[in-house]
This record gives structure tokens, sequence and C-alpha cells, in this order.
């Protein structure tokens, strides 16, 4: 009697574990739209699931290791879509009139409002995005469970948005891991009949 007990609560906890769960799907190594104008190639199979404004691929799991692929963000849109109502309210909003370094600023401020914490910013350098004049920049913070995270943050603005690839992990090992296979697919990048 008591192993059937042990065994439905193990079920049951089971159930719980699972419905907590994100639903994730095989990004395999072909060339993927992110959008109706927006595709990168990777070179090896990655994980998914998908936001109201982005893709979150991983490899190793979120808390470790992320690269979030925004399908173009347009004027009044958010970086981020948060569950607190309050939060998002104070989330910062794209504008297609901001300058490279205002929207540095709009992505440092929209992570200090996801909760993020001691955000610090790094070196800054314009750079060609899917052939348009961007930019990317480097930064490091603390997520909600105290993990200190690097990443970095490159983009352009085209056809009237701006498209972002935000790459982060634990600054232990898990943002070095694949660090390779994220530049290869940065270069794989490209914006469909795009207009500077």
């Amino acid at each position: 009697m008591k192993n059937l007990n042990a065994t439905k609560f193990l079920a049951f906890s089971l159930l719980i574990v699972l419905a907590g769960c994100q639903q994730y799907s095989l990004v395999q190594a072909e060339r993927v739209s992110i959008s109706e104008n927006f595709s990168v190639e990777p070179d090896t199979n990655w994980n998914k699931r998908t936001t109201d404004g982005a893709e979150i691929w991983t490899i190793d799991g979120e808390s470790l290791q992320s690269l979030r692929l925004f399908k173009g963000l347009g004027d009044g849109d958010t970086l981020f879509k948060l569950a607190n109502a309050e939060r998002q309210e104070n989330m910062p909003t794209y504008s297609d009139t901001m300058s490279l370094l205002e929207i540095r600023e709009f992505i440092e401020t929209s992570l200090v409002q996801s909760n993020a914490t001691n955000v610090k910013g790094g070196v800054f350098e314009p750079r060609k995005f899917a052939g348009h004049d961007g930019f990317r920049f480097y930064v490091t913070f603390f997520d909600k469970n105290g993990l200190q995270i690097k990443g970095f943050v490159e983009g352009a603005k085209a056809k009237g948005k701006l498209f972002v690839v935000f790459n982060y992990g634990a600054k232990l090992y898990y943002y070095d891991k694949h660090l390779k296979n994220v530049e290869n697919m940065i270069q794989s990048a490209q914006i469909a009949n795009a207009q500077s």
C-alpha cells in the first residue's frame, strides 16, 4: 500500500512539473525564418520556443544559455513582454527615430525592468548586421536567481524595424560554450528586401 501511495505521489509530482514546462520544438541546421523578413542559418541543432515578439533558442537550457532572435521591433514595441503588469507598464518602448546609442540605452533599461540586476554595458561598436549598418555591444548582469550572466546584443534598423539578436549565458562556461555557433549564425543573418 505504501508503494502504491508513493507511486501516485511521484506521478502527481511529475504532472505538476510537466505542466510548468515550456513547449520547445527542434530547430535543425538549415535556414530558418524568424519573421517574414528575417532569417538565419544555424550550423547545429537548437531547441526553441516562441513568444509574441521573439524566438528563444537554447541548447543547454534557458537558465544557462539563451539566444533571443527578435522578429523586428516597430514604433511603440517593447523588447520584453512580462507577466507582471506593473513592470510591463514601465518597460521602455522602441522608436524608429532612436540613434544607435539610444537603442543601447533602450535595451539596457529593458533588461533592468525585466529583473536583471547590476546591468553593466561594455564595449559598443558599429558593425554590419545582415548587410546593414548596425551595432554590437556587450553586457553583464545578474539574473533573478543571482547567476552572473555575460552576453552581447547585435542588430540593425531596416524596413522601419529594429532586428536584434541577444546572445547570453552563464559567465562561467556556458557563455563561451556555443559562441562559435552563435557567431556563425549571426554571419548568416539575412533581412529580405530590406531598405536601410
